[in-house]
């Protein structure tokens, strides 16, 4: 889409999050797949990329859209609340 509109790919960046596997809330380590896959549809694109990978922990993400700053939380477990803290609002 950014592409689309203009932008070269050596003036974007891509982070990736997540991959964190606990073998207590599911056999399948589906986080690990979702990660090599990403890495290598970037690595095609030759995007410059990082993130913040592994682990057992989930992780909350936060995005400020307009400053481009990314926070990550690393949590043991996530309530409702977590991922629709503001459904009231919706």
């Amino acid at each position: 889409m950014m592409l689309n509109d203009g932008s070269k790919i050596k003036h974007l960046e891509a982070q990736i999050f997540g991959e964190a596997y606990n073998p207590k809330i599911s056999p399948e380590n589906i986080g690990r797949d979702n990660i090599k896959i990403a890495r290598n549809l970037l690595a095609k694109k030759n995007t410059n990329r990082f993130g913040r990978c592994g682990g057992e922990k989930g992780r909350k993400i936060v995005f400020n859209i307009r400053s481009g700053e990314v926070a990550v939380l690393k949590v043991g477990t996530l309530r409702q609340g977590d991922w629709y803290p503001y459904q009231s609002d919706r």
